[in-house]
């Protein structure tokens, strides 16, 4: 998107880096269930999502002998959850309210900051499976910071966790302002396909949401840098129009001397060092 607009569109990529999420020893499955089914079955499910939840599920299924499934019919729930299908048996992903919601009831209590999340196979819930997100100060700190800009953040998260509730928990931040779209939206926002018939014009390697901030702040002193400078180069432009009319009308021709022209270009050439100097402060 264009670094100059309001919008800051956030993934859950950025607020939560591969290294930052761990699935918990507490996890359950159904008895007479295959654990390595249940686990295999969930990480393709949610590598099928991209989210950030990805590496982690990926690590546990490294510790059975099971490959990642193709997924078909995927979609993203309204409601919090996602769902497939693998090798024509309907899978479900997501939190104790999207499974209630699905008709199924979950085993464990639905309690403000649990992050347990659900599975379930052909609608019976299979498996469930704690994950703890660690928060890191530098993101923290960028959110704070986003609390005081003009700029409109979209949280196109999809992690069913990340909500506003869970924001405020981890990172001791408050999120009002903060824009959660719905979850159809978050992936249309978060797709990184959108705009792809666009003409590239950089790449940004996004490495965490405070140096995409960072680029953000630096994108846009930029661009206010050059739209001054274009500004001041019609004004100085239209300035010396006007006086060389009125010298020639007046028939000052000695004021239009090459050692006044000159002076008068030396002048203004300092408006380009002013617009950096101010631009870098």
């Amino acid at each position: 998107s264009d670094v100059c607009s309001s919008y800051l569109i956030i993934t859950d990529q950025d607020l939560f880096g591969p290294n930052t999420i761990t699935i918990g020893e507490g996890r359950t499955i159904l008895p007479g269930m295959s654990e390595a089914k249940v686990v295999a079955y969930t990480a393709s499910v949610v590598n099928a999502s991209g989210c950030c939840l990805t590496p982690a599920f990926i690590e546990l299924l490294r510790g059975f002998n099971y490959p990642l499934f193709r997924v078909d019919d995927f979609l993203c729930e309204q409601a919090g959850g996602m769902s497939g299908y693998i090798n024509d048996e309907e899978v479900l992903f997501g939190t104790s309210e999207f499974m209630r919601l699905k008709g199924l009831r979950a085993s464990a209590p639905d309690t403000e900051g649990d992050t347990r999340l659900f599975t379930a196979i052909n609608g019976e819930i299979v498996g469930s499976f704690p994950v703890n997100y660690q928060a890191m100060r530098s993101v923290q700190n960028a959110l704070k910071f986003l609390l005081t800009t003009r700029m409109h953040p979209i949280f196109a998260v999809r992690d069913p966790n990340i909500a506003p509730g869970m924001l405020r928990r981890k990172f001791q931040t408050q999120t009002d302002g903060f824009d959660f779209p719905p979850f159809q939206q978050r992936y249309e926002l978060s797709d990184p396909e959108a705009g792809s018939e666009d003409p590239i014009s950089g790449i940004v390697g996004r490495s965490g949401l405070a140096a995409m901030l960072a680029i953000n702040k630096i994108g846009r002193q930029l661009y206010q840098a050059v739209r001054i400078g274009l500004w001041g180069c019609g004004i100085v432009g239209v300035v010396a129009m006007l006086v060389m009319f009125i010298l020639c009308a007046m028939g000052d021709f000695a004021t239009m001397s090459p050692f006044h022209l000159t002076v008068f270009q030396l002048v203004f050439s300092l408006c380009g060092p002013l617009v950096a100097y101010f631009a870098k402060r």
